[in-house]
């Protein structure tokens, strides 16, 4: 199951990344910075790490049991690469990262540990291709083979699993020039494993869903002659709308007493519209925005039997002001938040288990996030962000159980938008 939602993301995301209007860009002036040449980095972001757990049938015992379980979580890393350009305005590489993401993901099932999977390192090597929509911008796409270093607690084992995972690693990113030797990026990225750890008689298959922000070093940075092309207007001030696909890590979970607080998860793709206004003034951007986000995500619990689904979302909508500082006249990286609106409901069937009747709500919560967004036209912005979506409220029964029967949802999302301004 890991393998489709994997193959939809890569395939859906990068195929929006090279909008038809990538080759209109003009020089600032007759030479400019080659992108041929070695770089060095920091990444900065977050994760949002999951683990499906299948555990073998028992005959005469247990039935087979699966489930999902993550969380939300800062990371840091370093990135080292070398770039071809080998076209006016395309550019080839290589890159090497590790980052370190410190994800202590627990079962949500009564009687195990808390850290039941813990991963420290998620490192990869891709190759990457880009196309510059200006000398400064390049967008691209990049693969490769992922590691993921970590171990596994849970079971009648006396000691941990401990192994390095050897997976996959897919993303997509924006990254612009600022001077000759520096350049920033922001990125979206998925790393995943098809054989994960195994522990007694069940398996664990980690995976994380990235977005950061990144600087680079770059060194022998060479000028070469710019290519002629109309210029871009570079005016940030206005109104804007468009579309989004984007990424989507989620979880909730019942209460504390029931399954220890711990999180069911779930991984997606989900897509939405945004529209908003920016008023720039010297290299300062200001704006709001109001976006709707659709999605089918879907929390699972077998142990519930028939009615495994026990709580769904199909919409995230947000009011958000954001902050913006120009790194280049066609480059705004900000940071945004603002009050958000989650679509929940409690299947009957799981809400029968409890004794109750199930529910649908809209949760008022929050959104924070950030990102760059590039003009590659007149008309036309591309950005790159991530968002962290929490429900403040939430939906309570008075059930069978000891406390309460709650649903809380929280979603990262790793999100790729367009927008045409006026």
């Amino acid at each position: 199951m890991r393998l489709w939602k994997s193959a939809a993301l890569a395939s859906a995301l990068a195929a929006f990344a090279l909008p038809a209007h990538a080759a209109d860009f003009a020089p600032s002036s007759p030479t400019v910075p080659s992108w041929t040449g070695p770089y060095l980095g920091l990444l900065a972001g977050a994760s949002f790490g999951s683990v499906d757990s299948a555990e073998e049938a028992i005959p005469g015992l247990a039935p087979e049991l699966n489930v999902s379980f993550g969380e939300t979580d800062a990371n840091i890393g370093i990135y080292a690469g070398y770039n071809w350009q080998f076209h006016p305005r395309y550019v080839m590489g290589v890159e090497a990262e590790a980052s370190w993401v410190h994800a202590d993901l627990g079962n949500p099932f009564d009687g195990v540990p808390e850290d039941a999977v813990n991963i420290d390192t998620v490192a990869a090597l891709s190759a990457r291709l880009g196309v510059l929509v200006t000398p400064e911008t390049l967008l691209y796409v990049k693969g490769g083979v992922a590691f993921i270093d970590g171990e596994a607690n849970i079971g009648f084992a006396a000691d941990p699993v401990d192994d390095l995972l050897v997976g996959a690693h897919v993303g997509l990113g924006v990254e612009s020039m600022l001077t000759h030797f520096f350049a920033v990026r922001a990125e979206l990225a998925y790393t995943f494993v098809e054989e994960g750890y195994e522990v007694d008689f069940t398996s664990y298959e980690p995976s994380f869903l990235q977005a950061r922000i990144g600087g680079a070093f770059k060194f022998g940075t060479q000028q070469i002659e710019a290519p002629a092309a109309p210029a871009i207007e570079t005016d940030w001030t206005g109104f804007h709308f468009g579309g989004h696909l984007e990424g989507q890590g989620a979880n909730t979970g019942y209460d504390e007493i029931l399954l220890n607080g711990e999180q069911f998860a779930d991984l997606r793709v989900g897509g939405g519209g945004q529209i908003g206004f920016d008023y720039a003034f010297q290299r300062l951007v200001v704006g709001v925005e109001a976006s709707g986000t659709w999605t089918d995500l879907a929390f699972e619990d077998e142990g519930l039997g028939d009615a495994e689904v026990f709580a769904e979302v199909d919409a995230i909508y947000a009011v958000t002001g954001r902050l913006g500082f120009l790194v280049t006249p066609a480059s705004l990286i900000y940071a945004k938040g603002g009050a958000a609106w989650i679509r929940t409901t409690v299947t009957d069937d799981a809400a029968a288990v409890f004794g109750t009747e199930g529910d649908e709500d809209t949760l008022q919560g929050y959104q924070v996030g950030g990102g760059i967004e590039t003009l590659v036209g007149n008309n036309v912005s591309l950005r790159v962000e991530g968002l962290y979506t929490k429900a403040t409220d939430e939906i309570t029964f008075d059930g069978a159980q000891p406390d309460d029967f709650a649903v809380q949802p929280e979603i990262f999302s790793a999100r790729l938008g367009a927008s045409y301004r006026f």
